[in-house]
């Protein structure tokens, strides 16, 4: 199997660095976990982008297990 031109399998693992959504919205964040991923020798990194206004309800509040929002609107803490 590729992922792209690289083969995986046969005793080769491809190391994903999950970056997510810490870069904050900002492209020097994100380049840095890049950078900071290359040098832990990962093979590639993933990220995640998103439209606060397309991920939750206006009106939807927080979750239990985001305890620590007391009460703020969802949207509010994707942002």
């Amino acid at each position: 199997m590729k992922v792209g031109d690289f083969p995986i399998g046969a005793g080769r693992t491809f190391v994903v660095a999950e970056c997510g959504v810490n870069h904050g919205g900002s492209l020097d964040n994100a380049l840095r976990l890049i950078l900071d991923a290359n040098e832990a020798g990962v093979d590639t990194v993933k990220f995640q982008c998103f439209d606060p206004e397309h991920l939750a309800a206006r009106r939807a509040t927080r979750a239990d297990v985001l305890s620590l929002a007391g009460g703020v609107p969802l949207i509010d803490l994707y942002r």
